[in-house]
């Protein structure tokens, strides 16, 4: 590889952590230590650094998950400027039950690749567009692998942090979305579960309570215990300032509980729970790969969702989830989660769900990254991007008014409130330090597997994360 960049990648972001953070990162690290590339990491809303980098290839957490990232591939495609875009919601239905497009109006892959997290959704997807077979790859979860080559906190500086630091026990919920039933967009809200608004509002609103009224009894039964609730990171947009009711936020008057929303990364806080739980919620795989317990509370088990929930112990009333929180304490395990088949069910669900938990789904991505690459002339000069008036006024209202930012002010005010974000987000602060740490745990991950990413111009030393049959076709 020669010392200096060859190729200039703008990697665009909504946020400065959580999910697509996590999924790109290992991707971003290994590109520029291994693939002879610059990468910029950008605000999704900077859409003038297009013409300010002037990159080779635009990279993205998916296509379809939130408009402006489908905005930019739009536009990138427009101008000719190769599109690498992984999946951010992989793990979805293919019963039908699941509108796959999103915010992709134009139901197109505008991407170089589909990367999909597991074979199943490769083949869901190739049924959906068989004319475009050859872009349709299969990767595995990236955001997955940091649980096999990452560190994470630990306990008592977590804790100490949050004025917590008296609890020996900790137990960890992830909520679910059931504040969008209550957000500005409630009418677009959990279609999956029933097409009619009303319907599947009594649902999740008998759901939301029976969960409320669950975790309340155990915050009362186990008032020695610390309970960790984390907000679902979608459950409102970003713009949204007011709280919306959840399964949560009416019990924060206990003082044995800590309500989180974007404060701590999700991996942290599993890291630190004895037990994790939830109503439903994909977070149970991340739990299974750090060796925690997981719970779900249902009271019912049959609606739509993914086949994540077969690999947990499911409580039903406040009496089965207590003895599997008792068992544990008194014997460090709790036996439901062998039994009855769940380990089997949760070796499947890895399966189906993310593809590989060996570790190495962000270098089978970066082999796609790379064909991708392969294909652009460096020397070629990138033509101008006409990212239009709105977005040129809203780069230069961010760099003016930023000044004049205090969020009191901007809060109370209905026009800017919707702006806060904007000005918070915008320096992506945290990501360069994550950034760091990510190519720490890998350059400690790949020594201790025996793992030579020097040799990554070589075919033969892809095979050994892809068939060979794979990067020979591609080739």
């Amino acid at each position: 590889m020669a010392n200096s960049p060859k190729y200039i990648i703008n990697c665009f972001l909504d946020n400065d952590s959580g999910r697509d953070v996590e999924i790109l990162l290992p991707i971003v690290v290994f590109a520029e230590k291994h693939l002879n590339c610059t990468v910029n990491l950008r605000f999704l809303w900077d859409l003038h650094s297009l013409n300010r980098d002037k990159p080779h290839l635009v990279l993205l957490p998916n296509i379809r998950g939130h408009h402006m990232y489908f905005q930019i591939a739009k536009l990138c495609q427009q101008h000719s400027i190769p599109v690498f875009a992984h999946e951010s919601e992989g793990n979805f239905r293919t019963d039908g039950s699941y509108e796959y497009w999103g915010y992709n109006l134009d139901k197109e892959f505008y991407q170089d690749w589909v990367c999909c997290w597991s074979e199943r959704t490769r083949k869901f997807l190739l049924d959906l567009r068989p004319d475009q077979a050859d872009k349709i790859v299969y990767t595995g979860a990236p955001g997955f692998d940091r649980y096999l080559f990452g560190k994470f906190a630990e306990r008592e500086t977590l804790l100490r942090k949050w004025n917590r630091s008296g609890f020996k026990r900790v137990i960890g919920y992830a909520g679910w979305a059931f504040g969008r039933i209550h957000g500005i967009n409630r009418d677009t809200a959990l279609i999956h579960i029933h097409p009619d608004f009303e319907t599947r509002f009594q649902w999740a609103e008998t759901q939301r309570k029976f969960v409320e009224g669950i975790l309340e009894q155990t915050l009362q039964k186990y008032p020695d215990t610390l309970f960790i609730f984390k907000r679902h990171p979608k459950e409102i947009f970003e713009h949204e300032t007011e709280q919306v009711k959840n399964e949560m936020n009416g019990l924060l008057r206990y003082p044995n509980v800590i309500y989180l929303v974007n404060e701590e990364p999700i991996h942290d806080l599993i890291a630190i729970s004895d037990i994790w739980m939830g109503f439903e919620t994909t977070t149970c795989m991340e739990a299974w790969l750090l060796q925690k317990p997981t719970i779900l509370i249902n009271q019912e088990v049959d609606f739509v969702r993914t086949e994540v929930y077969k690999g947990s112990p499911i409580a039903q009333d406040a009496t089965q989830l207590h003895q599997m929180i008792d068992e544990y304490y008194q014997t460090g395990a709790i036996a439901a989660m062998e039994q009855a088949g769940l380990p089997e069910a949760r070796k499947k669900v890895y399966d189906v769900a993310i593809g590989g938990s060996d570790g190495y789904n962000h270098i089978r991505t970066a082999f796609y990254l790379k064909q991708s690459l392969d294909r652009i002339s460096p020397e070629k000069e990138q033509s101008r991007v006409k990212i239009g008036a709105y977005f040129i006024l809203f780069y230069y209202f961010y760099h003016l008014v930023k000044h004049f930012y205090y969020r009191p002010l901007f809060a109370r005010l209905p026009k800017l409130k919707k702006t806060l974000f904007i000005f918070e987000k915008w320096q992506l602060s945290d990501i360069h330090q994550r950034k760091a740490e990510i190519a720490s745990y890998t350059k400690s991950f790949y020594q201790h597997r025996k793992i030579t990413p020097v040799e990554a111009d070589s075919d033969a030393w892809w095979e050994r994360f892809l068939p060979a049959a794979v990067t020979k076709l591609v080739k």
